[in-house]
Order: C-alpha cells, then structure tokens, then sequence
C-alpha cells in the first residue's frame, strides 16, 4: 500500500473535493488520516496499488486550498503517526 500526503489550507470542501477525485476514478481508499493544526490541514490516504496513485496524483494537485502531494511509503506513515 502507497500513502499520499496531502497538504492543505483550513478551507471548508477541501477534503471533500479531495475525496471525490478518488471516488470519481474508482480508486479505494484503503487508509484515511486527518490531522489539523491552526490554519492548515495534513491527510494521509492509503492507496493500494501504484497505479492509481499515478493516476490521482495530478488532480490532487488542482484542488483548491491543496498546497502539497507527496508519496510516502508506509514505514514513513507509521513514523509520523
């Protein structure tokens, strides 16, 4: 399993529109991890195969309030939470 890491502003449809982007491909989220502090938003979602993390990668990056998309591996997930 693959984790993105989603960098976000506080702003209100954010992760929703986030989450849209993978159910309008049809991708499963395996993993969802929300975190916030002050004026910014960090998610972590698991995904299983590594094409479809290719796949949304992009689309994730034109989100509105998106600020940053990495591609962690599970070891660093694990580190962090």
């Amino acid at each position: 399993m693959r984790s993105l890491r989603i960098l976000a502003t506080d702003e209100e449809g954010t992760l929703q529109r986030t989450i849209f982007e993978f159910s309008r491909r049809n991708i499963p989220i395996g993993r969802l991890m929300y975190s916030h502090e002050k004026d910014s938003v960090t998610m972590h979602i698991g995904v299983e195969r590594d094409e479809d993390v290719n796949r949304v990668l992009k689309h994730l990056n034109r989100i509105y309030g998106v600020r940053d998309v990495s591609i962690l591996e599970n070891e660093e997930v694990r580190e962090k939470w």
